[in-house]
């Protein structure tokens, strides 16, 4: 075998490992699943995770008009300017009669149900806690200022779900009652709704559909008049 032909097979050698080399490595990284090392890309929002359902809210009534107005809104403390003058956890809606038909603002778990007695005004109320996933839960307080257990059991019973059950968006949730005989002492009869994330609780307006905001803005402004409805 003459020199070029020896050259040759050697060139021919290497670049055949080379190949291989390649081979064997495509082999291992589609085994074991390839990485792009380039910077990873964060789409902005209220829940960014591709791989998980994202959190957003309708309102949590069936017809606005069985609503007269929001308050208060959601003010993280006393002195963030809000209209309404406190801090207050959530957005309370006031509705405009004796009753007034609650639906599911998202869907989830029903974790918890529970008929409790307020302690600050002493009257019973209905809480229920849904839980969409481990990070997001959110809570419809149903307050009829009712003045005894039994009457806040007649509210329980309204509502057609049980701890464990899921609900989702838009389900018929039962009414909001009204026992308050004409005593408002205790305030309103509200339903209260407030939303967490990861164990804090966070202003709801950035996880409303258009619709949604446009819609529990309106209910706010009834009130106050160019308010809005989260004051951090």
């Amino acid at each position: 075998m003459n020199r070029s032909a020896v050259g040759w097979l050697a060139s021919a050698s290497g670049r055949f490992r080379v190949r291989t080399t390649g081979l064997c490595l495509c082999l291992i990284l589609s085994v074991f699943g390839c990485r792009d090392s380039s910077p990873t890309r964060h789409d902005p929002g209220p829940d960014s995770n591709p791989g998980r359902a994202e959190f957003s809210l309708s309102v949590p009534y069936a017809e606005a008009s069985e609503f007269k107005y929001i308050f208060p809104g959601f003010a993280d403390s006393d002195t963030t300017g809000a209209p309404w003058g406190f801090s207050h956890q959530g957005l309370d809606l006031i509705p405009a009669g004796d009753s007034a038909a609650v639906i599911a603002p998202c869907g989830g778990v029903v974790e918890e149900l529970k008929v409790y007695q307020n302690e600050r005004n002493g009257q019973w109320q209905v809480n229920m806690t849904v839980r969409f996933d481990e990070a997001y839960v959110y809570h419809l307080l149903y307050e009829p200022r009712a003045h005894s257990e039994a009457e806040a059991r007649v509210q329980r019973n309204a509502i057609p779900f049980s701890p464990g059950q899921r609900v989702d968006r838009g389900d018929d949730l039962g009414r909001l009652y009204n026992f308050s005989k004409g005593d408002m002492s205790g305030g309103d009869v509200t339903l209260h709704f407030d939303i967490w994330k990861n164990g804090r609780n966070i202003c709801p307006e950035p996880y409303f559909t258009p619709e949604a905001r446009g819609a529990m803005l309106a209910l706010l402004t009834a009130r106050f008049p160019a308010a809005q409805l989260c004051y951090p």
